[in-house]
């Protein structure tokens, strides 16, 4: 920073640069939490949500600048899309094991009838 610059402007430029590369963050977070659902890694989820939820707090903690205002918008929208993405797995996971759980429900009945029709037969 030279002398003449002013020190309002050159912390209002520095606050800009660490919302820009929090809003960055916070897409790179959202990335990983898509990533480990499509691995169902779904036990990593929370965690990463924390962690993101601390990093768009303190991203919107000051105004956005209208100059970062597009970047901002195109940032929040792909945000918005994965986090639509990761909401479709969790809802296919949930069906997934709510099958899976009906299924070993009529697996333990069949084997429970099974084992009362062998012991009536002895």
């Amino acid at each position: 920073m030279n002398m003449f610059t002013d020190p309002m402007e050159a912390s209002s430029g520095c606050a800009e640069a660490s919302q820009r590369t929090l809003i960055r963050l916070a897409l790179e977070k959202t990335q990983q939490m898509l990533l480990e659902a499509e691995c169902d890694r779904w036990e990593n989820i929370q965690s990463l949500e924390n962690e993101r939820k601390v990093i768009l707090n303190r991203c919107f903690e000051h105004k956005i600048a209208h100059r970062n205002s597009e970047i901002f918008a195109e940032a929040l929208a792909t945000m918005l899309h994965m986090n639509e993405e990761l909401v479709a797995l969790l809802e296919a996971a949930k069906e997934d094991a709510s099958v899976r759980r009906t299924d070993h429900q009529f697996a333990h009945e069949a084997i429970g009838h099974y084992l009362d029709t062998k012991s009536e037969s002895l």
